[in-house]
């Protein structure tokens, strides 16, 4: 199970991404849920902040852990804010019937964009001009 809140608004969600069964991408079928990733699922509350939680109600079409594994949230509608989302993770066991750990939930830091490395790198380019040593 996984949710991320704290992006705005928006009117559909859905997922896609990490392969699953034959000829299937796992995650495209999972459930979507307007309430809260709870240690019971997404079950919780869904007033306040909104909020997209996927689920697999099919045990078949849930994802093992794998390295590099990538999910595509589609939004529409709304206005979404993408600058301090929160992503929440539910962990099971391998047939998927007890919970392991506890929730993961953090929020996700913004990646620089290219401008803020090149203001950075001048920033430090005058300071390297302005402290070289000066001829008498």
């Amino acid at each position: 199970m996984l949710q991320v809140k704290d992006i705005g608004t928006f009117t559909t969600a859905a997922l896609s991404g990490e392969a699953g069964p034959p000829n299937t991408t796992a995650a495209s079928l999972w459930t979507y849920s307007p309430s809260e990733l709870t240690a019971n699922g997404c079950d919780g509350g869904s007033t306040g902040v909104q909020r997209a939680c996927f689920y697999a109600a099919n045990t078949s079409n849930r994802i093992a852990l794998a390295d590099d594994m990538i999910f595509h949230f589609t939004f529409t509608g709304g206005t979404q804010n993408f600058s301090d989302p929160h992503l929440k993770l539910a962990f099971y066991n391998g047939d998927g019937t007890d919970k392991v750990g506890s929730l993961l939930s953090m929020n996700i830091p913004a990646v620089p964009e290219p401008e803020s490395y090149g203001m950075f790198l001048m920033g430090l380019g005058i300071l390297a001009f302005l402290a070289r040593p000066r001829k008498a």
